[in-house]
């Protein structure tokens, strides 16, 4: 028996989908890449953009069809399952299971239960609630793990709280249990993933809120057989100088900080109801540059808000420039059904958001070429993944502030690399990432020839 996992969307959704094939295997299903020779077909949703649930539709089309050749069960998971099951169930009648956000634990229930045709979209309450366990027996060098689901910010143009509920913190023993187990499945890095990874363990609200996340960051940090942590996404408001301070002292944190802001302007920021002003925001980064001065800073940025001006567009630009991003993930706004944006007029054209988005990516593009620029000539520890997508006989890894740098092993067997940091000499920018190489000394301290 085979099972097929086709995953659109973030992290959390890649998480899933490999907890939901590990319920798979314990069952005796074999993964597979080719959904024709697979028994179950297991779609994980994600609605956080109108083109994400566009490709999904097409993606059942096809695999609906498939149904008509053999028996075998379609399953569809994750947010546009929780939102959308009525209305997907209405056009897609093979579909057998609609699993929502608060019920891929009970993927297990089911498939003992013999795959009936079922809908199980029920939100659970924060005492009923399951995290998925994640007991792989082998993983890549780098993996995710969950430390929330849900979120209680509910930013006008995001959908995620409809969609996964509200914030449920798992406690730091299950996520300390599931960092042991991956980093004995092969892990060398662990991300720490949740909506909003800051405001794990919040009591409080306004200046008088606490939160646990530095806390557990320290937890996580000195599990052995770690080389590497990091953790995503971060929301501003709730990051805290205990947070920047644990990975200003621990080596093993790694100087990176995903900082959405979304606009430079205060007004948009407002209207999009993200609690936190330009002027507090720069706040932050100042604190993070001042006690990590080598910190990369990342963001994600949205063009075209309903209501956005010609000056609240400009103020987004500025603040690129007082930043100076190693990188950003840029969209244009899309009005999402169950957010209050949506009510909002969407009056800004598709010619303008275009317009804008292309000259806000033209000059990240030359914050980012500065950054890689500025790495050639310098040494650089990088934890090495495996080949690189470039082919070519070359590897790749990443540095601790998260730029890829391609290499060739110039070793007898470059596997052995694998999972390994390793210093390396900068030697070019290749516009999106690094080319590296192994510096000597290390090189034959690993017992490797050149």
């Amino acid at each position: 028996m085979k099972v097929f996992v086709h995953t659109f969307g973030c992290q959390m959704n890649e998480y899933d989908s490999a907890r939901a094939a590990e319920i798979f295997g314990r069952r005796g299903y074999m993964p597979t890449d080719d959904p024709k020779q697979a028994d179950v077909i297991v779609v994980n949703t994600c609605s956080i953009r109108d083109k994400a649930e566009q490709k999904l539709a097409s993606a059942l089309g096809r695999y609906s069809g498939l149904k008509r050749h053999r028996d075998r069960r379609l399953v569809v998971m994750g947010c546009t399952a929780q939102l959308r099951s009525r209305a997907l169930a209405g056009r897609f009648s093979a579909v057998d299971l609609f699993l929502g956000t608060d019920r891929v634990a009970e993927l297990d229930d089911w498939i003992r239960a013999g795959m009936p045709r079922e809908t199980r979209v029920a939100r659970a309450d924060a005492e009923s609630y399951r995290f998925l366990e994640g007991r792989p027996a082998r993983v890549p060098v780098s993996v995710p793990v969950t430390v929330q689901k849900g979120c209680d910010n509910f930013c006008a143009y995001c959908v995620v709280p409809a969609a996964r509920g509200p914030q449920i913190d798992r406690p730091a023993a299950e996520i300390l249990a599931e960092v042991d187990r991956m980093v004995l499945a092969g892990a060398k890095e662990v991300v720490l993933i949740g909506q909003n990874v800051n405001a794990y363990g919040k009591v409080g609200r306004g200046r008088l809120a606490t939160n646990r996340f530095a806390a557990l960051l320290r937890e996580v940090a000195a599990r052995p057989g770690l080389s590497r942590v990091r953790f995503t996404t971060s929301h501003p408001r709730d990051l805290d100088v205990a947070t920047v301070q644990a990975v200003a002292d621990l080596p093993v944190l790694c100087p990176h900080f995903h900082l959405p802001v979304q606009s430079g302007s205060d007004r948009i920021l407002r209207k999009m109801g993200r609690g936190y002003s330009r002027k507090t925001y720069l706040e932050k980064v100042e604190k993070i540059r001042r006690l990590i001065p080598d910190a990369a800073i990342s963001t994600d940025l949205i063009v075209g808000f309903p209501g956005e001006t010609k000056q609240d567009f400009a103020e987004t630009m500025s603040l690129i420039d007082e930043v100076g991003f190693t990188f950003s993930y840029s969209f244009k706004y899309s009005p999402r059904p169950d957010t209050r944006a949506f009510d909002m007029e969407d009056d800004v054209s598709e010619s303008v958001k275009s317009d804008r988005l292309a000259r806000l990516q033209d000059k990240q593009a030359h914050f980012m070429g500065r950054n890689l620029h500025a790495w050639v000539g310098r040494t650089a520890t990088v934890l090495v993944e495996g080949p690189s997508r470039r082919g070519g006989g070359q590897w790749m890894g990443r540095t601790e502030t998260f730029e890829i740098v391609n290499f060739e092993a110039c070793l007898d067997q470059p596997r052995e690399l694998t999972g390994r940091s390793v210093e390396m000499e900068i030697v070019a920018d290749r516009g999106h990432s690094l080319e590296g190489r192994i510096l000597q000394k290390r090189a034959e301290s690993m017992g490797g020839g050149l």
